[in-house]
């Protein structure tokens, strides 16, 4: 499962990232007894999890477009530090950890 490091994703809410952590739980009860309830609830708080993270990144991504809608070099200086992480001095405790 991939983990990302604190404040790594600007998008994610608290109610995403109290579900991810539900969902680790979730998925440690299931290590520990594997039977077909637990993994249903895993599974399902592992789509969750997807969908809200799909939906807080589409909602940050416009709030983002909208804020720099008179300064659209602004916007792309903040879109290029998104999508290109170690890269225009972002520290890299700040990078996600599959990007390392």
């Amino acid at each position: 499962m991939e983990r990302i490091k604190k404040n790594s994703a600007p998008w994610l809410s608290k109610e995403c990232k109290h579900l991810m952590k539900q969902r680790d739980l979730a998925w440690s009860t299931w290590k520990q007894n594997k039977n077909e309830q637990n993994h249903v609830n895993f599974k399902t708080l592992c789509n969750k999890v997807t969908k809200l993270i799909n939906r807080d990144k589409k909602s940050y991504y416009s709030q983002l477009q909208l804020q720099h809608k008179i300064n659209p070099s602004k916007f792309w200086h903040s879109l290029s530090s998104l999508l290109n992480p170690g890269r225009n001095g972002i520290p890299h405790h700040l990078i996600p950890l599959h990007h390392k």
